[in-house]
């Protein structure tokens, strides 16, 4: 991929169609964990999340609310990384307006089970990369970008618009 250059994108455009980002946490011990979670909303430089707030991880985060966020889309060549600040959100109103079907799965006590939470996170600075979508454009790229010693020629790498 390219070097970084002045591009900018926000963020709901940066992920459009990536669902299943791997959200990375630092836990009591200041030791990094992950885990993937599906992504319930994006709103402008704001991700949202259903999570269960039983779960050892997110009783960490009013210590440690440092978060990262990795999203990948490998068959297009998309991938956004994005840190910022988590908060556990508890309002029903909230829980009620990202709740959808895959929830249940779950959740299967439904929205109203008391250990449903919206995660919150707030992005504060991140990266995207573009690169070609389809086999032929990646090894196009590849040796484009080969002969004319040229990494932008490998796709488009830029800034989150925060």
């Amino acid at each position: 991929m390219s070097e970084h250059t002045d591009a900018s994108k926000p963020m709901e455009s940066a992920v459009k169609g990536m669902r299943f980002p791997v959200v990375t946490t630092i836990d009591r011990a200041g030791r990094l964990t992950s885990r993937p979670l599906t992504c319930a909303s994006v709103e402008q430089d704001r991700v949202w999340f259903l999570v269960d707030r039983s779960a050892s991880w997110t009783s960490d985060l009013p210590e440690h609310p440092q978060v990262n966020l990795a999203f990948s889309d490998s068959d297009d060549g998309r991938y956004v990384t994005a840190s910022g600040h988590a908060v556990l959100d508890t309002d029903r109103s909230r829980i009620d307006g990202l709740w959808n079907p895959g929830a249940e799965a779950f959740f299967p006590n439904g929205k109203d089970d008391p250990n449903v939470a919206a995660l919150m996170v707030t992005v504060d600075e991140g990266e995207y990369w573009d690169g070609p979508s389809t086999s032929v454009g990646k090894v196009a790229a590849l040796v484009s970008t080969w002969i004319h010693r040229d990494p932008s020629r490998s796709g488009e790498h830029g800034r989150l618009a925060t």
